[in-house]
């Protein structure tokens, strides 16, 4: 028995993206803060595929990239935004909006994007959604934005140049966890091939992406294990990482790898949050989940979002306090089930 989801039929979707996008002469290709591979390789594939058809795009982030992030092809050409009084907002005659639906993790272009001054198109797989836009080109069932980018490229009839296919690659990769975790779909693995015949080395992208880390992530892992907590019967495992820790940590809050994971090899751990506090007032969390609890519902009930195994939030609170807050609502949820 076949296991491939039949998709629904978006041609009419993507035709009318198409028309819309090649109306711009200089469009803007956002994401959301603090970039993941997924959003890089969205921001970057679509650049570069506009780049082989001579057409222009400004490709931008808000922050400047960290070291692990401009391991990522492309990143170091991409426009550092000045919120939302960026002079490029004057050059640019629609925007298209990549790896996120959410007005809250768009916040240093909110304002703008609110004035809507120029048309957008939205290209989104998680569930987290209220940003309006002109073309919604959303499927919560897409192992990564970047393989709804690919769809949209096939649909368009675009050349896919080599560096597009690496930031395509890169994109499903990172979102499917090297291909290991369980969104990855039949039509993950048939995309990283056809992209692997596009120019794709998988060897070398595999060391950039997750043999180049800093020494500096190993002592932030060792510290946040060091902050390991167990609760409910081990089966919720909090990385608790205080800002005595951060200040000697020499990393960036856009930077802390995969240490989130690391709980998830315990058995009886079904949810892992790293809890970081960056000295800003606010906390960042991480979240992952390999059992019932939906981690995507945890980081929205704090205003952030993600998928149903992997999301993120920022709670404004001291660092005890979100501990006991993420705990109760992790509480909450396992007691709604039926």
């Amino acid at each position: 028995m076949s296991t491939t989801t039949k998709q629904p039929d978006r041609t009419e979707d993507y035709a009318a993206a198409t028309r819309l996008l090649m109306s711009w002469k200089r469009p803007l290709l956002l994401s959301h803060t603090n970039p993941d591979g997924d959003a890089l390789g969205c921001i970057n594939g679509l650049h570069a595929i506009l780049k082989a058809q001579g057409r222009e795009s400004v490709a931008a982030v808000y922050e400047t990239p960290t070291p692990h992030q401009l391991a990522l092809t492309g990143v170091d050409k991409v426009h550092l935004l000045n919120g939302n009084d960026d002079p490029v907002f004057s050059e640019v005659d629609g925007v298209v909006v990549m790896d996120t639906c959410a007005s809250a993790q768009l916040k240093p272009v909110v304002d703008w994007l609110r004035e809507g001054r120029v048309p957008r198109i939205v290209l989104d797989h998680h569930s987290t959604r209220d940003l309006s836009a002109d073309i919604h080109l959303i499927d919560t069932s897409a192992s990564a934005a970047a393989l709804i980018l690919f769809r949209w490229a096939r649909a368009a009839g675009w050349n896919i140049p080599t560096q597009a296919a690496k930031s395509i690659f890169e994109g499903i990769a990172t979102d499917t966890g090297w291909f290991r975790f369980s969104n990855t779909t039949p039509e993950a693995l048939n995309t990283a091939a056809e992209l692997i015949g596009l120019g794709v080395d998988l060897d070398e992208t595999h060391n950039r992406l997750f043999r180049q880390e800093p020494a500096s992530l190993l002592r932030f892992a060792a510290m946040a294990m060091s902050g390991l907590e167990l609760h409910q019967d081990d089966s919720v495992a909090l990385l608790c990482v205080t800002h005595e820790m951060t200040r000697s940590s020499n990393l960036g809050s856009g930077d802390t790898g995969h240490v989130v994971n690391h709980p998830l090899s315990v058995a009886s751990v079904e949810v892992s949050a790293l809890i970081v506090d960056w000295g800003d007032g606010v906390i960042k969390c991480s979240f992952r989940s390999k059992g019932e609890v939906d981690v995507a519902k945890l980081a929205a009930s704090f205003g952030g979002g993600g998928h149903v195994r992997a999301a993120g939030a920022r709670i404004e609170a001291p660092l005890d306090e979100a501990k006991q807050m993420i705990l109760n609502r992790i509480n909450e949820q396992r007691r709604s089930k039926p």
